[in-house]
């Protein structure tokens, strides 16, 4: 069962910030010099522990999409606070869904992901944190696992995305993850398509009530296909330079030293065909002009694509 890392918080500080002055680097396509990114694999290490990162969002920005094409990539582990809660949540309605007396068709409320359903989600999911923190302490439970797994070497990961909206539930997400498991942990929220003041749901409409490490702007599929690979090859990049080992000594002590945010570092190796890839995209986006979208930067004339 794995314990801790064995990494001390100066080392995961460094990661963390190693990592996302990487991931917020914008990605250029140059006419004079193709893409700007080197990554050589000389120094990687054979086996980093797995980044977690916690993403929000509103609902229908996404998030599920970003994380499917990073999974393209990298081995991901992709887990939400809310699972159970849906699980309780459609044991409830399915008690009274038939009835005459109910005042809304539940059924078509839990299908379409309404808001009044999706605030029905929240306020359960805020009865069990206040209850016994449960949310967070079984996104830890299955951490563990999957580090555990990672240990063992029955199933390796290289990032574990955690879906967490709330601000207060996120912050104390991350600094648990931390210091239980000695681990890097950033904070993602992806934007772009739904504004959340569209909810009226306490989940959704204040996500942006957290100051996030990273930010993803979808306003296209190809950007934000070009937006994951940039990403994956970074993290990847970044962990297996920096990173921390499968594992240290596991004796641990577990404080309440509050953990930081965020990362430093460097960059990715993309190949010619990714870089084709990449032009074709930003052709396909192109109208006179290729517009800077969400960190997404070129100074490519499209008729030159032609």
């Amino acid at each position: 069962m794995f314990k801790y890392s064995g990494a001390d918080f100066n080392k995961i500080i460094e990661l963390e910030k190693a990592l996302k002055e990487s991931l917020s680097k914008d990605i250029t396509i140059s006419n004079q010099k193709g893409i700007e990114e080197v990554i050589t694999d000389e120094n990687w290490m054979d086996d980093p522990l797995p980044v977690v990162i916690l993403i929000s969002g509103a609902g229908g920005n996404g998030k599920d999409t970003f994380i499917n094409f990073v999974n393209q990539s990298l081995a991901v582990y992709n887990i939400s606070t809310i699972d159970p809660i849906k699980e309780v949540a459609s044991t409830l309605i399915n008690l009274t869904v038939s009835s005459d007396y109910s005042p809304i068709d539940s059924q078509k409320e839990m299908d379409d992901k309404s808001d009044k359903y999706r605030e029905f989600l929240h306020e359960l999911k805020m009865a069990w944190s206040n209850f016994n923190d449960g949310p967070n302490i079984n996104m830890l439970e299955e951490t563990r696992h999957v580090l555990t797994m990672h240990e063992d070497e029955r199933e390796r990961y290289d990032v574990i995305f955690i879906h967490v909206r709330e601000p207060e539930e996120i912050a104390n997400l991350k600094k648990d993850i931390e210091r239980y498991f000695g681990i890097a942990c950033l904070t993602m929220c992806v934007q772009g398509l739904v504004d959340p003041a569209a909810y009226e749901n306490e989940c959704d409409k204040n996500v942006d009530k957290y100051s996030y490490d990273l930010y993803i702007t979808n306003t296209d599929l190809e950007i934000l296909k070009i937006q994951a690979m940039f990403f994956a090859a970074r993290l990847e990049n970044v962990n297996k330079t920096n990173g921390i080992p499968c594992c240290y000594d596991h004796s641990h002590n577990v404080s309440n030293a509050d953990a930081t945010d965020l990362t430093k570092v460097q960059t990715n190796a993309v190949t010619d065909d990714k870089i084709h890839e990449i032009v074709n995209a930003v052709k396909t986006a192109a109208d006179e002009e290729v517009p800077n979208i969400a960190g997404f930067h070129t100074d490519v004339d499209p008729a030159d694509l032609a």
